[in-house]
Parts: C-alpha cells; sequence; structure tokens
C-alpha cells in the first residue's frame, strides 16, 4: 500500500480502522466511511497508526470522532502503534490523554470536538 488511505476490517472480533499516509481533508470521504462502520458494528475499536506519515487537524478530528462515536455506542476505542511523531502532535494538543497515548486509558473528548481551552488567567479588581 502506498497512497493515503483510511479502512476497516472486522479483525479479531474489534472493529479494526487503519490509517496510511497522509491523514488529511483529502481523506473525508474515507473518513466518512469509517466512522459510519464504528457506528455501526458494534464492536471495540482499534486505530493503527502505524502507517501515518502526516496528520494534520482533519485527521485529529478524525481520531476524537472515532472514540466519540465508539462511546457513544457503549465499546472501547484503542490507538495502536502511534508514530513519534503524531504522538508528539497530540501531546501539544493536549490530547494524548484522551486519545489514549502512552498506553493512558482514553478519556471523554472535550465536547467541542478539539483540545479543552485552557482557563483563562483572572484578572485583578481595577485599582488593585
Amino acid at each position: 500500500m502506498d497512497h493515503d488511505t483510511i479502512t476497516t476490517s472486522a479483525q479479531d472480533g474489534v472493529t479494526l480502522v487503519r490509517l496510511h499516509g497522509e491523514v488529511d481533508m483529502a481523506l473525508r470521504e474515507q473518513a466518512g466511511s469509517a466512522l459510519h462502520e464504528v457506528a455501526t458494528s458494534g464492536r471495540p475499536v482499534v486505530v493503527d497508526l502505524g502507517d501515518v506519515t502526516f496528520l494534520d487537524s482533519t485527521g485529529v478530528a478524525f481520531l476524537l470522532r472515532c472514540l466519540r462515536v465508539a462511546q457513544e455506542q457503549g465499546v472501547s476505542c484503542a490507538l495502536r502503534a502511534v508514530p513519534d511523531g503524531v504522538a508528539r502532535v497530540l501531546r501539544v494538543l493536549g490530547l494524548a490523554e484522551v486519545l489514549g497515548v502512552d498506553g493512558v486509558t482514553p478519556t471523554a473528548p472535550p465536547r467541542s470536538g478539539a483540545a479543552a481551552r485552557p482557563p483563562a488567567p483572572a484578572r485583578a479588581a481595577p485599582g488593585r
């Protein structure tokens, strides 16, 4: 396989979602098909990132949607074979824990589908 793809298959009792190459806006139709499979399979989900060479904000949003859809279906979603560069991006975005990078059990993604914003700094009252 030498091109950019998102594929799904049933394997060993899970829905395996494999990402390959550059995961960006160009794969939106494949992402939609994969999310449909996640939503309708009733099986736990494993997202294999081992062949990802690039992941933009569209790819990050896809990972968050996979997790959310799986949780809505009452099944688990786990990432596997996360390349160092992708793990680094997810850590910088504050999503490593949300998506279960570094062996952490995934938590619920932020409601907006993006990284939660830190609270605004407190402002001192006027005259202080």
